[in-house]
């Protein structure tokens, strides 16, 4: 009860327009309002599938050619020291990671404009400026996750039959050969099942938004779910804000869905 409760609370809450007074049950119009609202469609829309485009690619491409490389070293605890520096931001909240980017990037006394004006630059207001606020997104973003996926990769890869990489390399198969040819093909469930993760939650990333992007950039920053929390809590209006949530909700669990069947998730082996 403590778990459908709310979620079927918020599909009626949807169908409302709440007031603290009373609300009023008025059918479908949160979603007809929602999907003619420019500021959800053109924008929060629009940045979301922008930043986890470039996330998802990113989330992809470093984890993945970083693990390969620490699977290539044989020295154990060089190894593992690696991979302990590399899931360290994992650790951190999003309140303490929006904070170290914003002391970074500040106009006035942040390291990487004081090195800008070092070298005759003009200092950029990377977190208020719509052209950086995107970049500044996506790398902190990958920053913070990228350790967590090297580890999942790595587990993969020692999970992987050793005498099958070990023959590979008695046929003389090179690493770029016996990487894309043997390693990547068997990682493919566990590439998928994390692009689906990446995208899905960078649809439901909240912290980040709420921590890093200012209301002067809300154009370019402003994803679905902080959109959500603003017309919800800044607004209240908490049936639009439902109907948001329901919405990605439905997107959540087709992307849920998608990753099981290319996956073969549930199915049985005859």
């Amino acid at each position: 009860m403590l778990i459908y409760y709310p979620a079927l609370n918020a599909v009626y809450l949807s169908f409302l327009r709440y007031r603290i007074s009373g609300s009023v049950f008025i059918g479908l119009k949160n979603y007809v309002d929602l999907f003619a609202d420019r500021h959800f469609t053109q924008e929060a829309v629009v940045t979301t599938l922008q930043l986890g485009i470039w996330n998802v690619a990113l989330s992809f491409v470093i984890p993945i050619v970083v693990a390969l490389v620490l699977f290539e070293v044989r020295q154990t605890g060089l190894q593992k020291g690696y991979q302990i520096v590399f899931y360290l931001p994992s650790l951190f909240s999003w309140a303490v990671v929006g904070g170290m980017f914003i002391m970074m990037f500040a106009p006035e006394g942040g390291i990487v404009n004081n090195l800008i004006k070092r070298f005759g630059g003009q200092p950029i207001k990377f977190m208020l400026d719509i052209r950086w606020i995107q970049p500044m997104l996506i790398v902190s973003a990958v920053w913070k996750s990228f350790g967590g996926t090297v580890i999942i990769y790595m587990a993969a890869l020692f999970s992987m039959d050793q005498q099958l990489l070990e023959a590979a390399e008695i046929d003389g198969a090179g690493v770029l050969y016996r990487d894309f040819r043997i390693v990547i093909p068997l990682l493919k469930p566990i590439i998928v099942t994390l692009f689906i993760l990446n995208f899905t939650g960078q649809i439901l990333m909240i912290d980040q938004g709420y921590n890093m992007v200012a209301p002067a950039v809300e154009e370019k920053g402003k994803t679905v779910m902080l959109f959500m929390l603003r017309n919800g809590y800044n607004n209240l209006r908490l049936g639009y804000a439902a109907a948001v949530s329901i919405v990605v909700f439905i997107v959540t669990f087709g992307a849920s869905m998608l990753n099981a069947r290319l996956t073969g998730w549930g199915k049985v082996e005859d």
